[in-house]
């Protein structure tokens, strides 16, 4: 058995993303999950303090139907983590996600604004590649 580490299949997605100097509700995120994606894990920690405007409390991430699919930062204040999450090893991706940060509330839900700061994403996951040419 080939260690995870040392598997061609995983992926680690590792940035940090400016979120800019004007009030903003969502960021896209540059790495998309594709259909059949195996999500193993996700962590995020505010790098740069981000100010929250129209009750934004922190930052989450995930898609547009679920803001705080992959985690959410404990607030916008400088080094504010998510929890590095691990999720079910089984659970295949049946729709590719396109991947964005958005202010949220306490619970997730997306509210208000962010600006300013930057915000370091990582992404762990499985992606199966294609057979090469014969």
């Amino acid at each position: 058995m080939i260690p995870w580490a040392m598997n061609p299949y995983y992926r680690i997605y590792d940035a940090v993303i400016a979120v800019g100097a004007g009030a903003v509700a969502t960021v896209e995120v540059a790495e998309d999950l594709e259909v059949g994606d195996i999500m193993l894990g996700a962590a995020l920690n505010v790098d740069v303090a981000t100010t929250g405007a129209g009750g934004a409390t922190k930052v989450g991430i995930g898609t547009a139907a679920d803001p705080d699919k992959y985690g959410k930062t404990a607030a916008l204040t400088l080094d504010s983590k998510s929890p590095g999450q691990l999720f079910n090893p089984t659970t295949v991706l049946s729709a590719a996600e396109d991947l964005i940060l958005t202010a949220v509330d306490n619970d997730g839900a997306a509210l208000g604004t962010i600006q300013n700061g930057s915000v370091r994403v990582r992404l762990e996951y499985l992606r199966m590649s294609d057979l090469p040419d014969a």
